[in-house]
């Protein structure tokens, strides 16, 4: 008889007996509805923070109807959870919509002190506890949010900006540092943006925004997430980008940063774009764990079916993913055609498209171990045949970095 959506649950995995316990939770209140909610692990004493919106009534337009922010500590593995506590201290509305309290995402610092930040009326508002979460202080505004965080995405169902907050715990020259990234339509509702700030501080002072896409265009990069490598301090970014597409094809990029965020390196991360149908939900998130220098980002993908994507990023090979993302040319989406290659040594190679300036567009095949002779690969739908005057045919040696091309127009 309660709220659809009433509680939050956690379980536990036992890789000895290969089972998941049956869950304890916290954060039961009436009816009321609790929802967006995200996990930190304390570095020092392993203790779980939650903290998530609670809506009055999810969906309400009655001003008496509102949402806050809440969290909830376990110090003994998730057995036990901490009576909730609300951290926020403006309420907002329960349309979930721009002006919901909303994408709270906790952080922990190198000792006990919890960071969050999240979202509502076009702000991002940040809070801290020094005490591991019993307390909280005074909001603070640290930036603005343009639009919103729920903004409009041609070919998606429904996007979000929300902020995603975290803090280096790692020994490296930049720990105690708490960064925050988010996206937003401050360039306009056609160009959505992902942003970073910093303090090093506690929170006390953050510094001015810095876009993290470097495209050229007016195009979308939009519901990003990071991490933070908590063994070195690296900073790892992924978020669905359009910087080479048209229309609502999409594509996934990620950024890395070993610098505190100074230098934010972009790259492609996805093999082929994909369109969307704005009638199909497509999820609200991305997201990204590294440790270890190992990086793995995950997406949702949507093509004829929706289905959830990962691949295993290497650092060392940062130059190699900008070589095969960079671009500036613009594709177009519509009847495959199949071009042969013929590979004469053995070796690793990569292929892909370049347009009449050599430059590389799209990349058909990741880098695979392939043996001495004659392969076929298919160009996507929107390579026609009228269309291909001016594109080659790109197979990139990744030993010897050599490039050779193959020009398409007439191609058997």
């Amino acid at each position: 008889n309660g709220s659809w959506i009433d509680r939050i649950v956690c379980q536990k995995y036992n890789a000895k007996t290969k089972k998941w316990s049956d869950g304890t939770y916290t954060g039961l209140n009436e009816k009321k509805a609790q929802d967006k909610h995200w996990a930190a692990c304390n570095p020092v004493s392993n203790s779980i923070y939650l903290t998530w919106t609670q809506f009055d009534k999810y969906g309400s337009k009655e001003p008496t109807d509102l949402s806050v922010i809440r969290g909830s500590r376990s110090d003994d593995g998730g057995h036990t959870w901490s009576t909730p506590v609300v951290i926020c201290d403006k309420p907002g509305d329960c349309e979930d919509s721009d002006n919901t309290t909303e994408g709270a995402v906790p952080a922990y610092g190198p000792e006990r002190q919890l960071y969050v930040t999240w979202s509502a009326f076009g702000k991002l508002y940040y809070d801290r506890s020094m005490d591991g979460g019993t307390t909280w202080g005074t909001d603070k505004i640290i930036a603005d949010q343009p639009g919103g965080w729920n903004y409009e995405i041609p070919g998606i169902y429904r996007c979000n900006g929300m902020p995603i907050t975290l803090c280096d715990v790692s020994t490296g020259k930049n720990r105690g540092r708490i960064y925050v990234v988010w996206s937003d339509q401050a360039n306009g509702n056609h160009d959505t943006d992902v942003w970073l700030i910093h303090s090093d501080n506690q929170g006390d002072t953050w510094s001015k925004p810095k876009r993290v896409n470097d495209d050229k265009t007016q195009r979308h990069q939009f519901m990003c997430w990071a991490t933070l490598d908590p063994t070195n301090g690296d900073l790892w970014l992924v978020w669905y980008d359009r910087r080479q597409t048209q229309g609502a094809a999409t594509e996934v990029y990620m950024a890395y940063s070993n610098d505190g965020g100074q230098n934010l390196s972009n790259f492609k991360v996805s093999e082929t774009p994909f369109t969307p149908n704005p009638n199909t939900f497509f999820g609200d998130y991305t997201n990204v764990t590294a440790y270890g220098g190992k990086v793995w980002p995950i997406w949702t993908r949507l093509d004829d079916k929706l289905s959830v994507y990962t691949a295993l990023v290497d650092k060392t090979k940062i130059k190699e993913y900008q070589r095969l993302s960079n671009s500036s040319s613009e594709v177009t989406v519509p009847a495959p055609n199949t071009v042969g290659y013929t590979i004469k040594k053995r070796g690793t190679y990569a292929i892909g498209v370049a347009d009449s300036q050599n430059r590389l567009v799209e990349v058909l095949l990741p880098f695979e171990k392939r043996k001495p002779g004659k392969y076929v690969v298919d160009l996507p739908a929107h390579y026609t045949t009228d269309k291909l005057d001016g594109f080659s045919l790109v197979v990139y040696n990744q030993k010897d970095k050599h490039v050779y091309l193959r020009h398409l127009k007439n191609h058997p």
